[in-house]
């Protein structure tokens, strides 16, 4: 879990050997696990900490992230981690959500509102989109993209038939949404 509220926030993969993740600058952020192995990554006290804070998350473990609390501008590139789910419960202006190859059905709900949403998948990845507030705008491009309902479900790639599929609910409403490969 990520509580934010920082102008920036950038949760990317990589390579950390050992550590489960790494934070920069140094020192923003403080991190505690819980017995039952939920990890919380908070911004520091108030008055401390970047305003821009990026997180790298180790590439060796599967995921489940929830991130709270406001940005203007969240860009979670998990193209390189494999995901069990998503929680976004901040609002940002501009967010944008880079999807890993699913495994199995994974689930993620925005519940936070964006100006401008961008969620891309790898080419072929089956998704469907239901959003249960407005969006004035829906861009799509790819192979099997359906849009009905006034843009309130969305299915993309073969998703009635996937075994491996995005479920991806947005809670709140959005200017524009974009749906695209990385």
């Amino acid at each position: 879990m990520v509580e934010n509220g920082s102008e920036s926030l950038y949760v990317s993969g990589a390579n950390l050997g050992s550590a489960l993740y790494r934070a920069i600058p140094a020192g923003a952020v403080s991190v505690t696990a819980s017995p039952n192995g939920q990890v919380e990554v908070r911004r520091g006290r108030t008055g401390q900490g970047a305003t821009r804070i990026a997180i790298e998350l180790s590439q060796s473990v599967t995921w489940t992230i929830t991130v709270r609390g406001g940005t203007t501008t969240c860009t979670l590139d998990l193209a390189g981690l494999r995901l069990g789910g998503l929680i976004v419960s901040g609002g940002a202006e501009t967010m944008r959500l880079n999807l890993p190859p699913p495994h199995g059905r994974v689930d993620v709900i925005v519940s936070g509102g964006a100006t401008h949403l961008v969620i891309a998948a790898p080419s072929g990845a089956a998704m469907r989109v239901v959003a249960a507030a407005g969006i004035a705008v829906v861009r799509a491009s790819g192979a099997g993209m359906v849009l009905a309902d006034n843009s309130h479900l969305i299915t993309y790639g073969s998703y009635a038939g996937a075994a491996n599929s995005y479920s991806v609910e947005l809670k709140a409403g959005a200017a524009t949404l974009t749906l695209s490969e990385p």
